[in-house]
């Protein structure tokens, strides 16, 4: 009888069956890469819905329990069809084939067929056992040989695990650098055996908690917000079982997440809870019991004697605000008799309360800390009773004064005759203590001169003056006397503070024709230049005075801030050397020399004033400033010297005056030329960077103004409350916090003001800085007090926040008309200058020195196409500054703007150089009338914005 087989790939062909095994595991890793990133993506997307519940319903314990279950739940049975399944999934032979000849077409159907044959049942005397093991090796072969096959579904795997490695780096991403409710979801999540309702994500802890009070006392409800931010928490109470809900507003305390509330007078039990941002901490009680507790508690304040304020008495208050050095006698009344007690002040030190009578303790301290204290009492049989309020301290700082030069209020240019009188203006918030006066000559000794001894009654404004008799320090043109004010206060706590003004100048001048004549109209440049912005001479002022407010400004500056002041005078005075050797390098030119002796005067003179500032140089890379004062100052001295002898030369050439020959002659003019080109290079600097500082200046202006109206408004809006609880008899109040905050906001801002008003010069700035910083004061007295004397420092509050609001408003103003004379300025000077260039274009002619002199013009023509593009600029920034409450002056600056774009002038300046060069005479001249024309109706345009303005 016949049998049959059951032949198999593994029982016929070892090395067939090798291989189809491989094939089976690349086929598995395959299906098992792609549901890992299925796995990981579903769980990345249930994770974030999860997430996201959580997060919207504050993360309750439930829903914890639940995403965590539904999220395990989800990821197991996506895991396990994707994942585990291909992996224990039996794949037979025949069917693995047929998926291989689909995808290797070059294996010709050899596998399929040798799988086929294996599979077939046949009697042993039916199968060829040649055929049959020579068609096996046939299909081995060609899977061996078809490198398809070796690369078969690598392509895939790869992308899946990929994709897996992008997704697992989004989810941390999203842990890491998203929302923090992402961070706390995965650690809630992905850590199972955390418990749900340990550590909530969201909560509010509260204090004291459950606690016992003394019946009628005053207790102190404090919140602190865990994980999560809000500006409006409240407080709900229950008085007694059967009460009402109230709910009272709480205020914010030491930080953005506590806040605080009072409640007065407790006579019953009372039950509570805090809310906030859909955030409810849990409920809590307040026991009553029969203990002594503290009904009130009065304030007598000692002010230190230089302040020559009177004693100052407040009842029912509780809260200190003073200035340090303040003595400070608390008398605490209680509800019953009390044996004694203490005040536990913050930092475990503790002052004892004597008794006065059965139910009142009296305690002194000294104001000199900010700080907090409790009030603890002792009951007639011993028990202490621990307060339940915390009563602040604000130690108020004795501030520094504030000091100007009224008169002359301004660098002046005397004669050596005259008499100069220096009248100082300083005020104090306690009293003006010692005021002095200095004064150097050339940079040399300091010379101090007491204006106010301090003796005596201290006024707080102080007026005091000196009058400097020039003729007695025997000066000389080109001469200069600096001077600046100090003045102390009388703080006899902390030290007497003091304060300093800018430094100023008195430069001589000559008074003999020659100096009356250029006055009047003669000269250009350097003749001019004198008292103008932007030449050398005012180049090293404002080197002597950015040195003198950097070195006077040190202690309040930070070392980085302050190393960048310096390295920029540094830098700039380096700058200016340079400028000096350059200049001294054309006067001794020996044709320049030969135009006139002066020139020689001129060429000694420069070389000091080059070595003097490489003397300040030297002291300012090492940060010596106080040593660099001195050769600034001689350096400056010299300087105006130069400047005095070459406006004599300037006289002597419009006289027709001079030696030398025509040729000498010729080269002096070109050096005044030059002289002038520089001046002009220097001038439109300096008034780019001034308006540039000026617009920075504005916007921070601006910027104190609108955040001094919103804390204008929040202090009306907190005086309405404060009203409102009067009237009401409402159960609590929000406490302190939220003045002493606005307080502190109201300091910076004063602090802001002060620093602008220095830079600026500003006494309108510094007025209302002043009153900023009395707002601010009021603030913290309205704070410390309760009833009718904490409103009325709310009220003097607020009528002190108004008031700096009017004045900053109307410096506003003032500053927005002087921005606009500026500008009119600028766009007068533009047109003088294109009145000289059309004068010397016309007169280039075909000279020896033309190619010079154009060149010179390209360059002063450079200058004046920066200069409009600036003066745009400024136009359009002084429209929008305007435009608040100035409706026509902006309407006419966007038009004097918008005149030079469309005119497009700067660019008309800057093509005239090449017609200069190129084209016709006639051509050349007509170009440069319409440049005139366009810079004459644009002086008009502004100057009609500036009439505007006033």
């Amino acid at each position: 009888m016949a049998t049959f087989a059951e032949p198999t790939v593994s029982g016929s062909s070892r090395p067939l069956a090798d291989a189809l095994n491989g094939l089976r595991r690349r086929w598995r890793w395959r299906h098992a890469a792609v549901g890992l990133a299925v796995t990981l993506g579903v769980a990345l997307i249930a994770f974030w819905i999860a997430a996201a519940a959580l997060q919207a319903t504050r993360f309750p314990a439930q829903g914890i329990t639940a995403a965590r279950w539904g999220l395990g739940i989800l990821v197991a049975a996506v895991a396990g069809r994707w994942m585990v399944y291909p992996l224990v999934r039996r794949v037979p032979d025949a069917r693995l084939a047929l998926y291989l000849e689909e995808r290797v077409p070059e294996l010709g159907g050899a596998v399929l067929s040798a799988v086929e044959v294996a599979q077939v049942q046949l009697p042993d005397d039916g199968r060829s056992a040649l055929l049959t093991h020579g068609l096996f090796r046939d299909a081995a072969r060609r899977l061996a040989r078809t490198p398809a096959v070796g690369r078969l579904e690598d392509g895939v795997t790869r992308g899946a695990l990929a994709l897996s490695a992008l997704i697992a780096a989004s989810f941390a991403a999203l842990v890491l650098l998203g929302p923090s409710w992402v961070g706390q979801s995965a650690r809630l999540l992905l850590v199972p055996w955390r418990d749900a309702g340990a550590a909530p994500v969201y909560a509010i802890e509260v204090t004291p908690g459950d606690a016992t009070v003394a019946r009628g006392s005053d207790v102190e409800i404090g919140a602190r917000l865990l994980g999560f931010a809000s500006d409006v928490v409240e407080l709900s109470l229950r008085r007694g079982a059967n009460g009402e809900w109230e709910h009272v507003p709480m205020g914010p305390a030491r930080d953005s997440t506590r806040f605080t509330a009072r409640l007065f007078d407790v006579e019953e039990g009372a039950e509570y809870f805090v809310e906030s941002n859909g955030v409810r901490s849990p409920p809590f009680k307040l026991a009553v019991k029969e203990l002594p507790a503290v009904r009130r508690v009065d304030l007598e304040l000692q002010f230190p004697p230089y302040t020559g304020l009177a004693v100052e008495r407040l009842d029912d208050v509780g809260d200190i605000a003073a200035v340090k050095g303040t003595r400070v006698t608390i008398r605490v009344r209680a509800t019953r008799a009390v044996a004694g007690g203490r005040l536990v002040l913050d930092g475990d030190s503790a002052a004892a309360l004597l008794p006065v009578d059965d139910s009142t303790l009296s305690a002194t301290i000294v104001v000199r800390r900010d700080g907090f204290y409790r009030v603890e009492l002792q009951s007639a049989d011993g028990t202490r009773v621990a307060g339940n309020v915390d009563y602040v301290i604000d130690a108020m700082d004795d501030l520094p004064p504030q000091v100007m030069v009224r008169k002359p209020g301004r660098d002046v240019r005397p004669t050596s005759v005259e008499e100069v009188f220096v009248e100082a203006e300083a005020t104090d918030d306690y009293g003006v203590g010692r005021v002095e006066l200095h004064y150097q000559v050339n940079g040399g000794e300091t010379k101090t001169v007491v204006l106010s001894d301090g003796r005596g009654r201290r006024p707080r404004e102080l007026s005091a003056g000196h009058t400097l008799f020039l003729e007695e320090l025997g000066l000389q043109p080109g001469d200069i006397v600096s001077y600046f004010v100090t003045a102390w206060d009388n703080d006899a706590v902390t030290g007497a503070k003091r304060a300093t003004t800018d430094i100023y100048f008195l430069t001589i001048r000559p008074f003999d024709r020659e100096y009356r004549q250029n006055q009047q109209g003669g000269g250009g440049g350097s003749g001019q230049g004198g008292d103008n912005p932007g030449t050398l001479v005012a180049r090293q002022r404002e080197i002597i005075s950015a040195t003198f407010k950097t070195e006077r400004d040190r202690p309040a500056t930070e070392t980085a801030a302050f190393r960048n002041d310096v390295t920029t005078i540094h830098l700039a005075q380096g700058q200016l050397r340079e400028q000096v050797q350059q200049t001294l390098a054309r006067i001794q030119r020996p044709a320049v020399q030969a135009a006139d002796t002066t020139f020689r005067v001129m060429a000694g003179l420069m070389p000091k004033v080059v070595a003097e500032m490489g003397t300040a140089e030297e002291l300012l890379a090492t940060r010596k400033l106080k040593e660099a004062l001195a050769p600034e100052q001689r350096a400056l001295q010299l300087l105006e010297r130069v400047d005095a002898l070459f406006r004599e030369v300037q006289v002597g050439m419009q006289s027709g005056g001079g030696g030398g020959g025509g040729g000498a002659n010729a080269d002096a003019e070109d050096l005044a030329d030059l002289f002038e080109l520089e001046t002009d290079k220097l001038r439109n600097q300096y008034e780019q960077v001034q308006s540039g500082a000026q617009q920075q200046a504005g916007r921070e202006v601006d910027e104190t103004l609108e955040r001094l109206k919103r804390l204008a408004a929040r202090q009306q809006q907190e005086n309405e409350r404060a009203r409102q609880r009067a009237q009401t008899g409402a159960a609590g109040g929000s406490g302190g916090g939220g003045r002493r905050q606005m307080a502190e906001e109201a300091e910076q801002l004063a602090r802001r003001l002060e620093r602008l008003a220095r830079e600026q010069q500003s006494p309108e700035l510094q007025e209302t800085a002043r009153a900023l910083q009395d707002a601010a004061n009021a603030m913290r007295r309205s704070a410390a007090g309760n009833g009718q004397q904490g409103r009325g420092s709310g009220t003097a509050a607020q009528d002190r926040l108004e008031s700096a609001r009017r004045l900053l408003e109307e410096s506003r103003g003032r500053q927005t008309t002087r921005g606009v004379e500026g500008a009119a300025e600028r766009a007068r000077e533009l047109a003088r200058q294109q009145r000289e260039v059309q004068q010397e274009v016309a007169r280039l002619g075909d000279g020896e020195n033309r190619a010079e002199r154009e060149r010179r013009l390209d360059d002063r023509k450079e200058q004046m196409a920066q200069g409009v593009e600036a003066l745009e600029q400024q136009l359009d920034q002084l429209a929008r500054d305007a435009l608040r409450d100035r409706a026509e002056t902006a309407r006419k600056l966007k038009d004097a703007a918008n005149a030079i774009r469309e005119g497009r002038i700067d660019d008309k300046i800057r093509f005239s150089r090449d017609v200069m060069r190129g084209a016709s005479r006639e051509y050349a001249n007509n170009l440069e009338g319409q440049i005139a024309d366009d810079l004459d109706r644009l002086r008009e345009r502004v100057a009609g914005a500036s009439a505007a303005a006033v």
